[in-house]
């Protein structure tokens, strides 16, 4: 696994942590004490599906943001061997 891969791999599990704590979150103060059984397990599904979703989509734009920070990089390096 390539150096970068490996960064791609520590930004996905941040992401995901980060995702599932703030929807987490959102669901535990929005979800009313007075909620039952089914509608706390219905709440926890739905939470769980969200989560995912979001992380999915986070993770893929972090993975390109960091894809175009290297094609710069490596653009900025060969302008840099050119001019010199």
């Amino acid at each position: 696994m390539s150096k970068l891969e490996l960064l791609k791999k520590a930004a996905g599990i941040v992401v995901s942590v980060g995702v599932g704590a703030i929807v987490g979150n959102a669901i535990t103060s929005t979800t009313p004490d007075t909620a039952g059984t089914i509608k706390k397990v219905c709440i926890g599904i739905g939470a769980f599906v969200l989560s995912s979703m979001i992380t999915d989509k986070v993770s893929e734009y972090a993975e390109n943001k960091i894809d175009e920070a290297v094609a710069q990089i490596k653009g900025a390096a060969v302008e840099s061997v050119e001019t010199t």
